[in-house]
């Protein structure tokens, strides 16, 4: 939507740390039999935030985003912030990469600060309207054929997508998947229910 085609792109990344948490953390990737990823997923975000102590939603919520990716062995993120009268959402924050096939390893990019109107996307308007969460498979039927049509633009795979209403504004958190990535779909409950509760718990401490 924001970011137009599959790009190559080496960018060095301004914050190393803010890819994988403050501090230089070792990504943790889910490998099967060794971790149950709900499980891995509200200990790294409740860990994260008893740490950081962060005073925004925005902040609170690129925790989510960055663990997502961590468990999730995602491709990118963004965070969008929807106008006040929703009709449109302007990314505030987050990453791109391009898979090397070569090498098996992702470049990554800083995601440009761009809108986009959600009457084109009307999947992804009413998750920003109600506050709700859904999955896409690029290759399953039945999703909004406008939001097939990017992640294919970009090289991704698949996308999970979460919103939020907070006092700053209604947040919409994106992840994004390569050939690299596995499913979303069982990590969409927890990262609803972190979503809702990062935003709420990071206003109340500010």
């Amino acid at each position: 939507k924001r970011l137009g085609g599959g790009r190559f792109k080496l960018v060095s990344d301004p914050d190393p740390a803010a890819q994988h948490g403050k501090g230089g953390e070792e990504r943790r990737t889910l490998r099967p039999g060794e971790h149950h990823p709900d499980r891995e997923l509200v200990a790294a975000v409740l860990a994260r935030l008893d740490a950081e102590q962060p005073t925004t939603a925005l902040a609170a919520l690129e925790v989510v985003a960055h663990e997502l990716c961590c468990i999730l062995d995602a491709a990118a993120w963004s965070l969008s912030l929807a106008d006040p009268d929703l009709a449109g959402v302007r990314t505030v924050r987050g990453f791109e990469s391009e898979l090397d096939r070569g090498s098996g390893l992702r470049l990554v990019a800083p995601v440009d600060d761009e809108r986009y109107l959600l009457a084109d996307y009307p999947e992804t308007a009413l998750a920003v309207r109600e506050g709700g969460a859904f999955t896409i498979e690029v290759d399953e039927p039945g999703h909004d054929p406008a939001e097939i049509a990017v992640l294919r633009d970009l090289g991704y795979q698949r996308m999970l997508a979460a919103a939020t209403a907070t006092p700053e504004g209604r947040y919409l958190l994106e992840i994004y998947g390569d050939h690299k990535s596995g499913s979303f779909c069982s990590a969409l409950p927890t990262a609803r229910v972190l979503t809702a509760y990062c935003a709420h718990t990071a206003w109340a401490r500010g």
